[in-house]
Order: C-alpha cells, then structure tokens, then sequence
C-alpha cells in the first residue's frame, strides 16, 4: 500500500525551542521507526541528545538547507511513503 503524509495537516506540539510534529512512530502509525519535524524559532537551538539509535537531522530552511533527500527519505519511502508536501 501507498500511502502519502502531508506533514502540514499534523499537530504542532509546543517545545521550548520552537515546536514539533510527529511524522512517524508507534503512536502515530505503529512503524519502530521515529521521524518528526522539528521547527526552531529564531535565536533558538535545538539539541538532539545522544541516543543508541540512529538519528538523522536535516536543515530544511537557511544558508545551505536542502530538501527531504538522503537517509531521511530512504527511511520514509521503506514505511511507504511516496511523495511529502509541504
């Protein structure tokens, strides 16, 4: 099955940094795998802390940003994702 996320239709969730929409995981659509989208406000800084998993982290917006590519959109294609909007 394919099946198509518009990351804009989710819920913002207020964290000190900005906010935060949770894209993939267990309580969202049952997958082991955890993506979200995280929005910094200016002059904030979010910090990803250490992990045993593996995590990715890609700048979206600013000086050299680049789009969903890569690791990231490896990982959502696998849970069936064919496209992403924004």
């Amino acid at each position: 099955m394919i099946k198509v996320i518009d990351i804009e239709s989710r819920n913002r969730i207020p964290v000190a940094e900005g906010h935060v929409r949770k894209v993939l995981g267990p309580a969202e659509e049952g997958t082991r795998v955890q993506i979200a989208v995280e929005n910094v406000d200016p002059g904030k800084t979010c910090r990803l802390a250490p992990s045993d998993h593996t995590q990715v982290a890609y700048i979206l917006e600013g000086k050299d940003a680049r789009g969903i590519e890569g690791a990231l959109w490896e990982v959502l294609h696998r849970h069936g994702v064919v496209t992403c909007s924004r």
